[in-house]
């Protein structure tokens, strides 16, 4: 199996691993990886674009997962969030306005700044499959807005906030 069949199956898994954030490879495995290891961090597979897109605005993430929770075990009825936390707090919302369902974190011992940018969907989705099928959904849509985000504006705004 090559480099890049192992990444789609990771990806499509919806695995947790350790993900490079510089050279954009899967940790797992890689015995040649000579990157600093800040750039490492837990990532679920389908939050891989994510992750790239915000590191390249400036914005590196310490982790980037999803979580699924029943809301009715019974009738297998999920939940489902996503959940981006960076790896140096903001004092501002350097993205502007968030696209609808995502919002910004603040964390309360810490000034009130900025720790983490999430998504918590309203919606009920019967199954697991369904579920992660919302994830992919949601994680795809921030993907495009992330791509519209004009990364000279963010780099102004992150050295005027002194982040």
């Amino acid at each position: 199996m090559d480099y890049e069949e192992s990444l789609r199956i990771i990806e499509e898994s919806y695995v947790k691993e350790t993900y490079c954030l510089k050279c954009k490879r899967w940790r797992s495995g890689l015995k040649d990886h000579t990157c600093p290891i800040k750039y490492t961090i837990s990532l679920d597979g389908y939050l891989r674009g994510i992750a790239d897109r915000l590191f390249e605005l400036g914005i590196p993430p310490k982790k980037a997962e999803y979580w699924l929770d029943f809301d009715d075990r019974q009738s297998k009825i999920y939940k489902v969030g996503l959940f981006v936390d960076l790896r140096d707090l903001l004092n501002c919302e350097v993205l502007g306005v968030l696209p609808e369902g995502w919002r910004y974190f603040r964390e309360d011992n810490a000034d009130g700044k900025i720790c983490t940018i999430g998504y918590v969907d309203r919606g009920h989705y019967k199954g697991v499959l369904a579920a992660k099928q919302r994830i992919k959904e949601i994680a795809k849509e921030f993907e495009e807005f992330l791509d519209t985000v004009d990364s000279v504006t963010v780099n102004a705004l992150l050295l005027l906030s002194g982040d």
